[in-house]
């Protein structure tokens, strides 16, 4: 049996849910946008203007160097106990650093953003002239804007991307010292 009225509500159901739908859909492409724009500003900051200026935030900005890096030969460093990787764990959440760059034995620290820190006690070593691994890596976290890392996973690394580090002292020491490490057994292994 056919009915040859169709109910009105099934209609306005139909319709709604079309309304709903799409105003859905619009919203979420708005937020993208808006997403997009203040990555954007935060990446490129525009007409000269300082990256604080343009975007509100305190980044460190630095100027672009191009550099070759020769093989390192280190020393195997010290094995971490489990205390002293939960002290670098605390240390790195603290600090952001799991948000933009993959650190190795950090939980959650695979960031896709600054550049990967998996073999930065060796690499470290060779980036300034004059500098020890140590002394780099902790320039590199009191003022990024010194030098800006030749490699991020998205191609160069853009200056002035790293945020400034609410760290004290000794939370630093604990990150140079446990990054300083990073690579080392690989070289040993390798002679």
């Amino acid at each position: 049996m056919t009915n040859e009225h169709p109910d009105p509500h099934e209609d306005n159901a139909s319709v709604s849910f079309n309304i709903l739908f799409f105003a859905s859909i619009g919203l979420v492409l708005i937020l993208a946008i808006i997403g997009v724009v203040f990555w954007v500003q935060i990446v490129v900051p525009s007409g000269g203007q300082s990256n604080e200026q343009a975007t509100g935030f305190n980044f460190h900005s630095g100027e672009r160097v191009r550099l070759e890096v020769a093989p390192a030969v280190a020393e195997e460093g010290p094995a971490t106990t489990a205390q002293d990787l939960s002290a670098v764990i605390a240390a790195i959440d603290k600090g952001g650093c799991v948000a933009c760059h993959t650190i190795p034995n950090i939980p959650g620290a695979v960031g896709q953003v600054g550049p990967n820190l998996s073999r930065i006690g060796v690499e470290a070593a060779n980036r300034r002239e004059g500098y020890t691994a140590e002394a780099y890596i902790r320039e590199s976290l009191l003022e990024p804007s010194a030098f800006t890392a030749p490699e991020c996973p998205t191609g160069p690394c853009p200056p002035g991307t790293m945020p400034q580090l609410f760290l004290d002292q000794a939370e630093i020491e604990v990150i140079v010292k446990y990054l300083a490490t990073l690579g080392l057994n690989e070289v040993s292994q390798l002679q």
